[in-house]
């Protein structure tokens, strides 16, 4: 995870440890979340001054990537009204709320606000099919900015490798790989069509690839 005392993580951990045993977090011991986290941070590499975690659920990849680039801010977005209010008591608890923010909304609603292409960095651990990501989170990274995603061990990114990709003004760079854990890195080329991302529900229903 990194070799940061435990009093820097002591609270996360029994936040996380409290997430599973609410049934808000998957299997997987807390130390072990956290060092995914870890490894994202890695494959990110420079802080950024804001980014947005989609598809957050309990707070990961998000709390922890706050807890270690104190200088960053957060928007924690989840689908649920229920796990937002409740990171919304996390990140208060654990003194992040000046920097984290948890939102409950569509990330395909939220590209056509005022957030559209607003961020640097959009992070994502399990939010879906490589085509449904991609076209609800480009409408929410500013041009230049990355989309940073969680993938599965030994992916080379496959997924990632289309055509369509350009439709949305992204470009796959690549996949990181860091502690045995992989990343794909994809990179805002282009502003994105504002046709795009397509209404609540149509980037799963009629998936571009």
């Amino acid at each position: 995870m990194s070799d940061d005392g435990p009093d820097r993580w002591g609270p996360v951990t029994r936040y996380l440890e409290d997430a599973r045993s609410r049934h808000l977090l998957g299997s997987g011991s807390a130390s072990e979340h956290l060092a995914h986290s870890a490894a994202f941070a890695a494959a990110v590499g420079t802080p950024p001054t804001r980014f947005l975690d989609l598809g957050t659920g309990a707070g990961l990849p998000g709390i922890p990537l706050l807890v270690r680039w104190p200088e960053s801010h957060a928007l924690l977005v989840d689908g649920s009204e229920r796990r937002s209010t409740l990171l919304a008591q996390a990140l208060l608890d654990l003194g992040l709320s000046e920097r984290g923010v948890a939102l409950a909304g569509r990330a395909e609603a939220l590209g056509h606000s005022e957030l559209r292409e607003s961020f640097e960095l959009v992070v994502a651990r399990a939010f879906g099919a490589a085509p449904v990501l991609a076209e609800c989170a480009s409408g929410l990274i500013e041009v230049g900015g990355r989309l940073v995603v969680s993938e599965a061990p030994g992916s080379r990114g496959e997924r990632w490798r289309h055509a369509r990709l350009g439709d949305l003004g992204l470009e796959f760079a690549g996949v990181e790989q860091h502690d045995g854990r992989g990343f794909a890195v994809l990179v805002k080329r282009e502003s994105l069509n504002p046709r795009y991302p397509r209404r609540v529900g149509i980037p799963s229903k009629r998936p571009l690839w």
